[in-house]
């Protein structure tokens, strides 16, 4: 109930909440020998402190699940610190580490039974750091397949406005700067009243910024207009088709 009650709360950008439940689920878990369980929750810590801010704290955090994760050989909790582990790699600018640790993950998925979010994310991150190793045209195609799979699965707002916000940072590099400002005012509306961390509000800000500045602000405007009245799928429909591949239910990409 601890565990369940820290999700919530985390995915209510409530971290301090998230913070207590999970250390008190984690407390809990220890003493009952529920080991296994102690590495993905110590995990779960290391995310809350970098969706709150606070990077130093989450890498500490991770050295320790990665240490239970390997103590117990606990194979999904070591795909998501490989995960966590990539994305601060790809902060800190560390882009070929970033690279390296990210298709580790990816390829030691198969190891356990991860859920598909997992299989979600790391496609999303893999899109983000070709972007950072100058292909954004390989990227595209990735958050392509993330948005699909997420949408298979029936992921949360939360994750499938990641992936929407994620194809939208591709764009500008593509000189395609208009259906970047669809994709974000979508991920808006997919995400409703869901919070984002503070490194996601940090960098849909400044692709904000990037995009009032390539814009003029008539465009700029219907461009928002049009991605506010998207659902999810429409506008992973929207993705497909500038990727160049076939999507049920397409939306035009039209300049």
């Amino acid at each position: 109930m601890r565990s369940a009650s820290g999700e919530i709360a985390m995915a209510r950008g409530d971290y301090a909440s998230a913070r207590t439940h999970l250390e008190a689920a984690h407390k809990l878990g220890q003493e009952l020998g529920a080991y296994a369980e102690g590495a993905f929750l110590v995990a779960r810590l290391s995310e809350v402190a970098y969706r709150a801010g606070d990077a130093a704290n989450a890498e500490r955090l991770l050295a320790r699940a990665d240490e239970e994760a390997d103590r117990y050989s606990v194979w999904d909790a070591r795909t998501y610190v490989r995960f966590l582990q990539a994305t601060l790699l790809l902060d800190r600018g560390e882009v070929a580490r970033a690279r390296e640790v990210c298709d580790l993950a990816v390829g030691r998925v198969s190891d356990g039974t991860p859920p598909p979010v997992f299989r979600v994310v790391l496609g999303g991150l893999s899109a983000r750091i070709s972007v950072a190793e100058g292909d954004p045209a390989a990227a595209l195609p990735m958050v392509d397949e993330a948005l699909r799979t997420a949408l298979a699965a029936g992921c949360t707002e939360q994750i499938l406005g990641a992936q929407l916000e994620g194809a939208a940072e591709v764009l500008p590099a593509l000189g395609q700067a208009r259906p970047a400002a669809v994709l974000l005012a979508a991920a808006d509306a997919v995400r409703g009243l869901v919070p984002r961390s503070v490194p996601e509000r940090s960098a849909v800000d400044a692709l904000a910024e990037r995009l009032s500045a390539a814009l003029p602000a008539a465009d700029l405007a219907a461009a928002r207009e049009r991605g506010a009245a998207l659902d999810g799928g429409r506008a992973a429909a929207l993705v497909a088709v500038l990727a160049g591949g076939e999507h049920e239910g397409g939306e035009s990409a039209g300049e």
